[in-house]
């Protein structure tokens, strides 16, 4: 094995194991506690997972702050639905992420 194979190798060690993490926590679809349902419910309606991240002020101008805000909260939602969708790819060379949706 070359250093970069190593290096591959040890990627994806790391990926699965904090794909095996998120899903001890956060279950998987169709195969969820309903406490990891409560969980995930209240997240995204925390970070309001699902709407726009567009945001306006009170003369209804572009707020760009409040807008990365929202952005960055949403975020923490496709984090974690990327995490437990993640499959080592067929390519073994690609590592990327494969989930059949962005959504819960």
């Amino acid at each position: 094995m070359d250093e970069n194979e190593i290096a591959f190798a040890k990627q994806q060690h790391r990926l699965q194991d904090r794909t095996d993490a998120y899903l001890a926590v956060f279950g998987q679809d169709g195969s969820r506690t309903i406490h990891q349902e409560i969980v995930l419910a209240d997240l995204e309606r925390m970070t309001r997972y699902g709407d726009t991240a567009i945001e306006r002020d009170n003369t209804g101008r572009y707020d760009g702050g409040l807008t990365a805000y929202k952005a960055g909260l949403q975020d923490v939602m496709k984090r974690i639905y990327l995490t437990i969708k993640w499959r080592k790819h067929n390519d073994q060379r690609s590592g990327n992420f494969e989930p059949s949706d962005a959504g819960g």
